[in-house]
């Protein structure tokens, strides 16, 4: 009964970090130059989730940073960061919790359950 405890906590656990690596590329979204992060999550055999943060190569676009002179012109580069895309990862982080959440509620009320049927 504890793995799936176990898996609810790694779930829990996995969608915290995707959560916040979307929270940090939301909050550095106008940041000049700044690369947006990624999270991949792989399941083991066991169950558990382990996570790995990646940052984009993907480049942002150009903008003409001029100093009121056209010699004074140069380019400048964005972050690369997609606002939608972070808000799909806030919203599937949202539902991993509720996921997570109704595991460990149904194993408790099943360990509930056995122990009301031991007494």
């Amino acid at each position: 009964m504890s793995d799936a405890f176990s898996s609810a906590i790694s779930g829990i656990s996995s969608n915290t970090t995707r959560a916040a690596v979307a929270a940090n590329n939301i909050a550095n979204a106008n940041t000049s130059g700044f690369k947006a992060s990624r999270v991949t999550v792989e399941s083991s055999g066991s169950g558990r989730q382990e996570t790995h943060i990646t940052e984009s190569t993907e480049p942002g676009s150009l903008i003409s940073r001029s100093e009121g002179f056209p010699e004074g012109s140069d380019l400048e580069e964005t972050s690369n960061v997609d606002l939608a895309e972070e808000f799909v990862q806030l919203q599937i982080s949202e539902h991993g919790y509720s996921a997570s959440a109704a595991v460990i509620r149904t194993q408790g009320e099943m360990l509930g359950t056995v122990l009301n049927i031991l007494a």
